[in-house]
């Protein structure tokens, strides 16, 4: 497995977050259209559009948010599988603290050692089992 498949994950559980912002500002937008307080400007005709085309949109969002977590979970599973498939148990909390939870090196570090080695010291470890596996 590479970083980047590693990461993988992290990067994926960020888009959904993204998407799920997208999503919520959607809604807060078509909330606003359907206040009573609207009568301001335009006609119906064009609200009803505009109110069709934001339902549209956060029913595309949803599918994307939906197919992105599956995907999410799927990566997760990978990575789960390769960690468990680590021999030495030091090395996979690393790789699960740092890719699973995604935790920074320096908090992996405090993790798994208490304190008695760094951040450089864990991410050395995980450099090194990956150029080596």
């Amino acid at each position: 497995m590479t970083f980047k498949e590693l990461y993988q994950y992290k990067d994926l559980k960020a888009e959904i977050v993204e998407e799920e912002n997208r999503l919520a500002e959607l809604r807060e937008r078509l909330y606003a259209l359907q206040s009573p307080s609207l009568g301001v400007g335009g006609s119906s005709s064009g609200v009803a559009n505009h109110k069709e085309m934001l339902v549209n949109r956060i029913l595309d969002i949803e599918k994307i948010i939906r197919e992105r977590k599956i995907r999410c979970e799927e990566e997760r599973l990978k990575i789960e599988k390769f960690i468990a498939s680590i021999e030495d148990s030091y090395t996979r909390q690393i790789f699960t603290y740092r890719f699973v939870e995604h935790y920074s090196w320096n908090k992996v570090a405090m993790k798994v050692s208490g304190g008695t080695s760094t951040g450089d010291c864990v991410r050395m470890i995980c450099i090194r089992f990956l150029q080596n596996h």
